[in-house]
């Protein structure tokens, strides 16, 4: 392809997914520690990808959808992850419900 990536990828994606292409390594110092100290980002993300994979909605390192549209998932990841997901919410669920009684 003229952009230099494989054929069909799509260049928005890796550009959504930032400059390192879904890599979660930071870009410097500086934002290694901002990572590294940001318990609100890691708690969103964890929450979007928790929320998102117990609708039955894969997602990738966005944690907003699944970016690589060249590489798909399929039908039986999308599942498991789904019943991971409501297992864990379950699990939860009654760990809160036994503090709380």
């Amino acid at each position: 392809a003229a952009s230099g990536l494989p054929d069909g990828v799509d260049l928005a994606a890796v550009a959504a997914a930032g400059r390192n292409g879904f890599k979660k390594v930071p870009l410097s110092r500086a934002q290694y520690f901002e990572r590294f100290t940001s318990l609100s980002g890691y708690t969103s993300s964890k929450l979007k990808k928790f929320w998102h994979c117990g609708r039955g909605v894969p997602v990738d390192y966005s944690s907003d959808g699944w970016l690589l549209k060249h590489c798909p998932p399929g039908a039986r990841l999308t599942a498991s992850l789904q019943y991971e997901a409501r297992v864990q919410a379950g699990g939860t669920l009654a760990l809160l419900l036994l503090w709380l009684a």
